[in-house]
């Protein structure tokens, strides 16, 4: 079985120990590129679970169309770079276009993701025991790029997480994005006063916590000292 022995991990990156502590189900991070909440999940949440438990994660991306070899197959590289031991995943490549796709290590169910724009039927006749998260990364959609939500997306995401909450009671949701707009379903749905929402904060409510990350000022100097051309997008702006 895989080990859990992460390398080259620092101080400098995202860490959601504070946001953890407050034991929402609900949980959103929201920051620039960069400040590597994605590869935080990815390590600290998932796999984490996956190899110290044998909890599974349920991954959410709002079109079936997302779900791509590539995605699947970097998920593996983000944790291969920082695990002392590399990780083999294994899924069928003809189930990708069918918007449920169950990836695997040593035979055993790692993730499963699935298309949140699947017809709603199929979503509720999902089942998987002893889920510990679902997570859904670029939850926020770049609207003036182009990208749209989904029709009752926020409903879409309450019939998962409602279909699969019943057999895993401590499950925990993640929402990871970056900040295109405060203004989408999600922070509809929960009530969030967008307002309260301040780079370097953490607002809560009863069953939910927003953070808005920020990059250092080392982060932002170990960035710059690997890549003198990168420029930041000062993306709360």
């Amino acid at each position: 079985m895989a080990q859990y022995k992460l390398k080259n991990w620092d101080n400098y990156h995202y860490d959601g120990n504070n946001l953890d502590s407050l034991d929402k189900p609900f949980n959103f991070i929201i920051s620039e590129r960069e400040l590597g909440k994605t590869t935080w999940f990815w390590l600290k949440k998932a796999y984490k679970a996956f190899v110290t438990k044998g909890r599974t994660t349920l991954v959410i991306r709002r079109r079936i169309a997302d779900i791509t070899d590539t995605y699947i197959d970097d998920i593996a590289e983000v944790i291969n770079k920082f695990q002392e031991e590399p990780v083999e995943i294994a899924y069928k490549r003809g189930s990708v276009a069918s918007g449920i796709v169950d990836v695997t290590i040593e035979d055993k169910r790692f993730i499963r993701i699935v298309g949140l724009s699947m017809p709603k039927n199929r979503i509720k006749s999902l089942i998987l025991r002893d889920l510990k998260y679902i997570v859904f990364d670029e939850f926020i959609a770049d609207t003036r790029g182009g990208e749209k939500y989904l029709d009752d997306e926020a409903f879409r995401f309450k019939e998962i997480y409602n279909t699969f909450q019943r057999e895993s009671p401590d499950l925990k949701a993640y929402f990871l994005g970056n900040p295109y707009s405060m203004f989408n379903p999600y922070f509809v749905w929960i009530g969030v006063d967008t307002k309260l929402l301040k780079p370097g904060t953490i607002t809560k409510g009863t069953q939910w916590a927003v953070e808005c990350g920020v990059l250092s000022d080392e982060l932002r100097q170990i960035i710059l000292d690997r890549n003198p051309l990168y420029k930041f997008d000062d993306g709360y702006k």
